[in-house]
């Protein structure tokens, strides 16, 4: 099962984070998923207008399973 974190990010089909992440941690030596979480808050940010309640919808599926 997936976290809710590759949930997130499968709904808004986000590119952006693993190709960020990937592009600034060989420049700078940093590992990927510390790279992830550097800029996760900015792409979600970017995202969430347009999948917020994609995103919601499988929030509230999860609580209630």
């Amino acid at each position: 099962m997936f976290s809710y974190l590759h949930t997130i990010l499968l709904l808004t089909k986000s590119i952006f984070l693993s190709t960020i992440s990937k592009s600034i941690g060989v420049l700078y030596d940093i590992l990927h998923g510390v790279a992830n979480s550097i800029f996760l808050s900015y792409v979600l940010a970017y995202k969430l207008p347009e999948c917020f309640e994609k995103i919601a919808d499988r929030a509230f599926e999860n609580a209630h399973e």
